[in-house]
């Protein structure tokens, strides 16, 4: 009834408001609201401030946390720097003990110590006894494996398997003495030690520490109720601030406890590792709340005095209002209960019916379930069969063992042919290392699998996924060789329920790759006895050639007769064709080895086709014949290349048509095919009036030493390489050479190559005025030869005297380097293949005692060997520059006055 009096306190006897009681109503609801804003205001203010005093507290203990850390990771980073120096100086023999026995690592945290060699075994360890193990598939040793980073390495935490403790892997790589692997020295922390901090502070029940990892891994944490080292918290809060800043504080609801946390966290600076500290919020709030419990108190109490004062004024002014109120209110309530009585009847019957509708329903869906169910049990049966069918007909053989027990619960036909076992009663339902007792798997290095070790084992009993090439071995029958693949099954909580291993025999792919092996280093040792028999040739034939040919062109030099001079030059131009037919094969030979890379530089395309067209017009004009050249006006003049290259394979074709045409001419066409960002297609076309081709023959045209006619090479010469060098130069450009021939009309050969573009287009270059020979001066300039041939010897003397130089000729390098002992040389000229000290030794002994009086003397190469590589190596051995036999005059002196006058 008191609750109705209120409800009349507003209003008069007519049913309209009372203005003295909506006064005095008003008048305590503004004294109340101020009283309680007043006091929500001042309980904000120093709940902020408590929150305020609780960051600056977490923040300088994450500092000293920090501190804490830091002197740890450095104090293992200097035993792991101790450890790898050991080991690079001592090797396997170094005596980890007897470090400790020492004193080296007193009051250190450090669980155990050890070196990993570069196969990834156990070296050397702390632990007494020793005990070997196989750690090549650990984290810490597959860092350091394949990159020299030159940092320390700390990884996951690990959970002993025998000790059942935590650890933390530190490490850093060793080197040998070349700068290749050697191993890993690590130092394993207990994350425990990073705890005692936790210990030395009092921040209330509910604080936490943890030092986590930048992997979002937890390396160590302690709280008053729990630790869970090892958690991956890559998701968590700490991890989103840390992409935002390196230092920081927010607050965050632990998914661990449940508990709200103040946090601070700070990332170590040389180390990818980051420390925070937690304190309960509720904690920090306690005595807080205490405050505002008396707050409260006191307004309550301001509250309930000022709202009965109210009451007692209404109560005054309203008790007739009341009364009548009261009444009217009795009966309006009456006829509402009436109403409302009716209106449940009625919804009430409505829902009966709906009911009994859903009822129906429900009926009908449960009849359809069930038929579903029959159904979907009839089709499980069908697959079942089938994959027990397919299981039974499967080449490789399938074993199944349970987690909880580790027995072998399903083993397939082909898996018990494996195990040489042909009854399923016998094999199914053991032990997992009885199973694996009736085979050996031996590792691919010879050593037998551990019991513990064997790949169902592990994938049964920690979830591990293996994939491996064994060996099984069994008594009295033949070894063969297994792929094995070993995985956990786990159910829907990814708790491992199974494992399953499936084993293939692959000895016969085995036997097959090892043949193909074989096979392949046979070939190789044939390659590289090829190119020796290559190099040893060039240089057999060249020594000779040079003599010949430099003797012939001395002696051209002297005042002969007509018909003298006509002889020495049929002997120069046959040395010549023979030269050429060497460098076809040593050509050939270096493209079909992958020897021959293409330079890239800028050139003019009209000067090139023309100094083609200039070298055989005479010998076309001597034929009755012409050689046409048409260029595209769109091809821009300079074009980026190998020009020497392109040169060779218009010479080729170019002088193909000369020797095969006895009437009418050549035509060069060059036309622009295709352009794209800063590269030109160019199609290249030589045709000629000559003998032709028959299409039965064509086949044979790019083939290697191939004519299509055996009477051709007596008829015309050559080797047969010309073609095949060009098709195999034109695919090093990226393009195609192809034919279109008719037999007495005439052939067509055309190709297409790839060039590079300036940027911006190609304009019209001048092409420079090529430098003329500048011989200096060179009276009294004193050389040293070192030649070990006799013809070659003569030659170069007679070559270099003739030019005003004063020469002292040598036999071998011994030699060279006693005269280079006794007199000052301006250059000394030196032959490889020499008997007692070659070349390169001699250049080696000359460099070092140069070092000596500090005075650097030149020294060409002047060898045979001409094959790629030659220059490079006789560069690299310490010479200055490099020349190939035969010589040819002027390129020998321009050479000796380009190092005389420098």
């Amino acid at each position: 009834m008191k609750k109705n009096n209120i409800n009349y306190l507003f209003t008069t006897k007519s049913s309209t408001l009372c203005p003295t009681n909506t006064v005095i109503v008003a008048f305590g609801i503004i004294l109340l609201c101020f009283i309680w804003i007043g006091l929500y205001s001042k309980v904000h203010s120093e709940r902020q401030i408590e929150i305020d005093n609780a960051i600056k507290v977490t923040d300088n203990l994450a500092r000293a946390f920090e501190e804490h850390t830091l002197r740890t990771i450095k104090s293992a980073d200097q035993a792991v720097l101790f450890l790898k120096y050991q080991y690079e100086q001592e090797g396997r023999a170094m005596d980890i003990p007897r470090y400790v026995r020492e004193g080296r690592f007193v009051n250190q945290p450090f669980v155990q110590l050890g070196m990993i060699d570069e196969k990834g075994d156990l070296a050397a360890t702390s632990q007494v006894p020793f005990v070997a193990a196989v750690l090549k598939d650990r984290e810490h040793f597959l860092a350091h494996k394949d990159i020299d980073n030159g940092q320390l390495f700390i990884g996951k935490p690990v959970l002993g398997r025998a000790s059942g403790k935590w650890s933390i892997q530190m490490t850093r790589r060793a080197n040998k003495s070349d700068g290749t692997f050697a191993g890993v020295a690590v130092v394993s922390v207990d994350p425990l030690y990073f705890n005692d901090f936790y210990k030395q502070i009092d921040l209330g029940k509910n604080s936490s520490i943890a030092l986590v990892g930048r992997d979002g891994i937890v390396r160590a944490r302690q709280s008053a109720q729990n630790a869970d080292i090892g958690r991956d918290v890559s998701n968590s809060v700490l991890m989103e601030q840390l992409l935002v800043s390196n230092t920081g504080d927010y607050t965050s609801k632990s998914p661990v406890d449940g508990i709200i946390r103040i946090y601070s966290y700070r990332a170590l600076a040389d180390y990818p590792l980051v420390v925070m500290v937690g304190i309960d919020k509720e904690e920090v709030l306690q005595n807080m709340g205490q405050r505002v419990r008396t707050y409260c108190m006191v307004a309550l109490l301001a509250t309930v005095v000022i709202f009965f004062f109210i009451i007692i004024l209404l109560h005054i002014t309203g008790q007739q209002k009341r009364t009548e109120v009261a009444l009217k209110k009795a009966h309006d309530d009456m006829e509402n209960k009436v109403q409302l009585r009716t209106s449940e009847l009625f919804a009430a019957n409505q829902e009966l019916s709906a009911m009994n509708e859903d009822f129906q329903k429900a009926n009908q869906d449960l009849e359809e379930e069930i038929m579903e169910r029959q159904l979907a049990e009839q089709s499980l049966q069908e697959t079942q069969a089938i994959l027990q069918a397919a299981l039974d007909n499967c080449q490789a053989g399938i074993a199944i063992a349970d987690a909880s027990e580790a027995r072998v619960r399903y083993l397939n036909k082909a898996g018990m042919l494996v195990c040489n076992k042909y009854e399923e009663d016998l094999v199914k339902d053991i032990d997992i290392n009885r199973y694996f007792d009736s085979w050996t798997l031996i590792k691919e290095n010879g050593v037998a699998y551990e019991r513990n070790e064997r790949p169902l084992v592990r994938a049964v009993l920690y979830g591990e996924t293996s994939s491996n090439e064994v060996i099984i071995r069994r008594e009295q029958f033949k070894d063969y060789t297994v792929l094995a693949n070993a995985a956990p099954i786990r159910d829907l909580t990814g708790k491992i329920t199974a494992g399953i291993v499936i084993f293939l025999d692959i000895s016969e792919r085995k036997n097959i790759e090892k043949s193909l092996i074989k096979a392949k280093e046979e070939a190789e040792r044939a390659n590289v006895a090829k190119s020796n028999f290559l190099a040893n040739m060039s240089h057999e034939i060249r020594t000779p050639m040079n003599g010949i040919i430099g003797m012939t062109d001395i002696t051209l030099m002297t005042n002969l007769q007509d018909d003298q001079r006509e002889y020495l030059n049929i002997v120069k131009s046959s040395t010549m064709l023979l030269l050429r037919v060497l460098n076809d094969i040593l050509d050939y030979s270096k493209i079909e080895a992958g020897k021959i890379d293409l330079e890239e530089a800028m050139f003019d395309i009209r000067e090139i086709t023309n100094e083609v067209v200039d070298l055989f017009n005479i010998a076309a004009k001597q034929k009755g014949l012409h050689i046409k050249l048409n260029i595209s006006k769109e091809i821009p003049h300079r074009i980026i290349g190998d020009s020497v290259r392109l040169r060779q394979v218009l010479s080729n074709l170019v002088g193909n048509g000369v020797k095969f045409t006895s009437h009418g001419g050549i035509v060069i066409g060059i036309d622009s095919e295709k352009r794209y960002k800063n590269k030109v297609v160019l199609k290249f076309v030589v045709a000629d009036t000559g003998i032709g081709i028959p299409d039965d023959k064509l086949d044979k045209l790019f083939k290697r030493f191939s004519q299509i006619n055996d009477s051709y090479t007596k008829q015309f010469g050559g080797t047969g390489l010309g073609l095949a060098i060009s098709q195999k130069l034109i695919e090093l450009m990226d393009g195609e050479i192809g034919v279109e021939s008719k037999e007495g009309v005439g052939s067509r050969f055309f190709f297409t190559a790839v060039f590079g573009l300036q940027e911006g287009g190609i304009l019209a270059i001048d092409s420079p005025q090529k430098a003329t020979t500048q011989h200096k001066n060179t009276e009294y300039k004193k050389i040293l030869l070192a030649e070990d041939d006799l013809i070659s010897r003569n030659l170069a003397t007679l070559i270099l005297e003739k030019n005003g130089f004063e020469v002292i000729a040598v036999e071998n390098g011994k030699q060279a380097v006693d005269a280079f002992e006794q007199e000052k040389f301006e250059l000394i000229l030196m032959d490889i293949n020499m008997p007692h000290l070659n070349g390169y030794t001699a250049t080696a002994t000359i460099r070092d005692q140069e070092k000596q009086i500090k005075f650097h003397t030149p020294i060409i190469a002047m060898t045979a060997y001409a094959l790629k590589g030659d220059r490079e190596r006789c560069l690299a051995a310490g010479m200055d520059d490099y020349i190939s036999k035969p010589i040819e005059l002027d390129k020998f002196i321009e050479l000796i006055n380009k190092w005389l006058t420098k």
